[in-house]
């Protein structure tokens, strides 16, 4: 039977469920973003809305206006017009490496959206060839000079860090487990719950690792979706906002010991 109302994943709010005419009056009044979840009952999954099927021509709105596509297809590193759809605002043109440049530097992420004129719609960058770490790695050995120019060396090493943790947002808990820290930030995954890209958060990190227990306010900078004991998790990327100092010192000292090469 074909699904004519979505419950729909807001700020880590469920609401719902609502008609395909009723979300699109939300997001045009600005209540919900093509960037929030719906839930799809024939897959039993979230999808965000500007990804989801059904509300293909909602979205349309937000593709630039182009000239006709132009042939042949240029290859990415070719195409000089490339633009950026992050929640409802739009971005560009940019170049194939002022992406790549924006994605290192964490200013934009794998589940912000892309599109070029030889692009039907927008389109997960995470799906995109041309961004995938093994083809950006492979320009990087060519003779792509401007590539080159782009790659840099992390501001904060990594290091892998198991601990449970719980986050809060002052009307709503998740428990959760870290996998990576930096004194910058760490890599989470929540038992249940929907962060956005943007999210300020309240989170407590239980003693792990030979690192005493600390409580920080942080923001989320980046998700994306992997498989993990054989079910589909979302994992979220965190930035320290406020951290004590002595903090600061535990993490520094437990990078520097355990540091991993990524």
């Amino acid at each position: 039977m074909l699904q004519t109302r979505y419950f729909v994943a807001h700020d880590g709010e469920q609401m719902g469920p609502f008609t395909v005419d009723e979300i699109t009056a939300k997001i045009q009044s600005r209540e919900l973003s093509v960037s929030d979840y719906v839930f799809d009952e024939a897959a039993a999954d979230w999808f965000m809305i500007v990804a989801h099927q059904g509300f293909a021509a909602l979205v349309q709105f937000a593709k630039p206006v182009h000239a006709p596509r132009p042939e042949p297809k240029k290859s990415a590193v070719d195409i000089p017009e490339w633009f950026i759809l992050k929640g409802q605002n739009r971005f560009g043109p940019y170049s194939y490496f002022d992406i790549v440049k924006l994605l290192q530097s964490r200013s934009l992420f794998e589940y912000d959206y892309a599109w070029n004129p030889n692009l039907e719609t927008w389109q997960l960058i995470a799906e995109l060839h041309d961004f995938k770490a093994e083809r950006i790695k492979e320009l990087q050995t060519s003779t792509q000079t401007d590539m080159n120019e782009v790659f840099f060396r992390r501001r904060h090493a990594r290091a892998n860090y198991g601990a449970s943790l719980i986050v809060h947002n002052n009307s709503k808990v998740w428990k959760g487990k870290s996998f990576e820290i930096s004194p910058g930030g760490a890599g989470i995954e929540l038992e249940s719950g929907n962060l956005q890209i943007g999210q300020s958060i309240n989170i407590h990190f239980k003693p792990g690792d030979d690192v005493p227990p600390f409580n920080s306010k942080c923001e989320v900078v980046s998700m994306r979706s992997v498989d993990r004991d054989n079910e589909k998790k979302v994992i979220y990327g965190i930035k320290f906002l406020e951290l004590a100092q002595q903090t600061q010192n535990y993490l520094a000292q437990f990078t520097e010991k355990n540091v991993r090469v990524s």
